[in-house]
């Protein structure tokens, strides 16, 4: 099974890209133009959006965290992270159904 990566520029290219395909997993960053992480994320939860969502954000405290876990992501990772962070996330939501 080959895996692929798609990239959305802003958080309503995210929202229209997950409206047209199937994504195991989503990687969002809070801060971004047009639909920020947060709308874009609240959008798909409501659509029934299922899969894991992880925010990616410069703000590292934890009072965001609870935020984004609250809003509807399932985790939160910080930048800069290093590859590992990403290959831990998939290995914790890897119990989710994969297409």
């Amino acid at each position: 099974m080959a895996n692929a990566i798609d990239i959305a520029v802003d958080g309503q290219e995210l929202v229209e890209k997950v409206a047209q395909k199937h994504y195991d997993i989503i990687f969002t960053d809070l801060m971004m133009p047009r639909k920020d992480g947060w709308q874009a994320v609240n959008e798909l939860r409501q659509l029934g959006y299922k899969q894991p969502i992880i925010a990616m954000t410069a703000t590292a405290s934890n009072k965001m965290r609870q935020k984004a876990i609250k809003s509807g992501m399932n985790d939160y990772i910080t930048k800069p992270f290093e590859l590992v962070s990403i290959k831990n996330i998939l290995l914790k939501f890897s119990y989710y159904k994969l297409s």
